[in-house]
This record gives structure tokens, C-alpha cells and sequence, in this order.
């Protein structure tokens, strides 16, 4: 794994291609896939705009369009690497079945949380927090050893400049 990109998380509106990405790139060393789902088809028949009896036809077609980015199909070549799943009970836009979906097709290590929240609101700071706590908490392995830090409003000590040469060249 790389040590400037330890982890790397799917945040909505990337986490169709950021799993397809993750799957083919080894140099995250854990992947977090927030409010994802395994079945574009089922994501795009379920938020078709226009009269149902034309959302199946188009869902296939945009479906097939995106067939490379399914983040089922990448999912499980995550694996050896850790992977976190995080849905919402409640979740208004990610239909369960389609979560449920990419859990199945990730290979361990995985785990699955189910937060009780609809759709991630970047208006919810409660939420987002949640969120944030999950991901960090589970991922904590990857930080390392804790380092020390100096108390907050207290500077940090300064590191001991190197002792100059007691000696002056002098001129001829």
C-alpha cells in the first residue's frame, strides 16, 4: 500500500467508479464504501423520472452503458484488503436489496454496518459524524502507533538545533 493514500473512501457520488478503481488498484490498504449498492440496473429502474412501464427498458440500457463501473462486479477484488460497507436502515435512494447485493459480492475481510439514518445528509451533522466515528473506528489498525502530541494551546518543543564547529576558520 501506498503511504500517502493508507484509505480511501467511496462518498456518494463516487463510489460507483471509486469501487471499480479500488478493485483494480492495490495501492489502498482499505476501502470504505459508504451508502453503496451492487445493481445500477435496480438503482437506475428504481429513480426512473418518466412512466414506469419505460423504466425496466432504460434501466437496462443505462445499465449496460456503466457495465464496467458496477461495483458489484469489483467488489470482491478488493479482497485481501479490508473492506467497510456502510448503509442506512432507512435509506430513501439506496434500495436494501441493492446493498445487501455488494456485501454478498465482497470477499473478507469485510464488514457491514447498518447505521439508523435515511440517505447520507451533509446537512446532518450527527449523521456525518456517525459516518466519520465507523469509518475511523474500524479502520484505526491503519493509523499505527499513536503518536505523541503536545497538549492543545501548548506548543510543541522545538528540536535542539546541531552544536556549530567551536572552531573559526580564520584568514591568511
Amino acid at each position: 500500500p501506498h503511504p500517502r493514500h493508507p484509505l480511501r473512501r467511496g462518498a456518494p457520488a463516487g463510489r460507483v467508479p471509486f469501487a471499480a478503481a479500488a478493485g483494480r488498484d492495490s495501492i489502498f490498504s482499505g476501502v470504505a464504501l459508504l451508502q453503496g449498492g451492487a445493481s445500477l440496473r435496480a438503482l437506475f429502474r428504481e429513480h426512473f423520472p418518466g412512466p414506469r412501464w419505460l423504466a425496466a427498458p432504460v434501466a437496462w440500457l443505462a445499465a449496460q452503458s456503466f457495465r464496467a463501473l458496477e461495483p458489484g462486479r469489483h467488489v470482491g477484488q478488493i479482497s485481501p484488503r479490508p473492506v467497510l460497507l456502510i448503509n442506512a436502515e432507512y435509506d430513501q435512494l439506496i434500495p436494501r436489496r441493492t446493498a445487501e447485493r455488494l456485501a454478498a459480492a465482497a470477499r473478507p475481510p469485510m464488514r457491514h454496518i447498518w447505521l439508523p439514518h435515511g440517505h447520507l445528509s451533509v446537512d446532518s451533522m450527527e449523521m456525518m459524524r456517525e459516518l466519520a466515528d465507523s469509518t475511523l473506528s474500524h479502520f484505526a489498525f491503519l493509523r499505527g502507533p499513536p503518536r505523541e502530541t503536545a497538549d492543545v494551546g501548548t506548543p510543541a518543543p522545538r528540536p535542539a538545533r546541531p552544536a556549530r564547529p567551536a572552531t573559526r576558520a580564520t584568514r591568511p
